[in-house]
């Protein structure tokens, strides 16, 4: 499986409210993780709920690529997402990194790293203790 996938996939769940086709890409052990999880999320549900989870935390949102590292069983990707906030409505750009292991051709480890605070509610008239990350020129 290339990273190529994974990102058709994604921008199928962000741009049309798609799951099926990431799910899709997960072997029936696989395990997920991001900041928002005290511990990864297993099996085809845990896959799913890290997925809905992603996806309802904004209304509109747009992953774009920065950087790919591809071996041939694992692959890093730096990445800038940008949308808006389901709770607030706050417009959002932020950097992470995902690395993906593979087994065969299905996905069985995702971890994502990101600043998970920046998705804390922050009242209108308060300034934001943590800025958003820009992306490299």
């Amino acid at each position: 499986m290339d990273v190529d996938r994974f990102l058709q996939a994604l921008h199928a769940l962000e741009e049309r409210h798609d799951p099926a086709p990431l799910l899709a890409l997960f072997a029936p052990t696989a395990e997920v993780w991001s900041p928002r999880y005290a511990a990864p999320l297993r099996g085809p549900e845990g896959v799913a709920q890290f997925w809905r989870d992603y996806r309802a935390a904004f209304r509109e949102v747009r992953t774009v690529p920065l950087t790919i590292i591809q071996e041939a069983l694992r692959a890093a990707v730096e990445w800038t997402a940008t949308g808006t906030t389901a709770e607030t409505g706050r417009r959002l750009t932020y950097q992470g990194a995902t690395i993906l292991e593979w087994r065969g051709n299905r996905l069985q480890r995702l971890a994502s790293y990101f600043d998970a605070r920046l998705f804390l509610p922050v009242p209108p008239h308060v300034e934001p203790a943590v800025r958003p990350l820009t992306p490299p020129r």
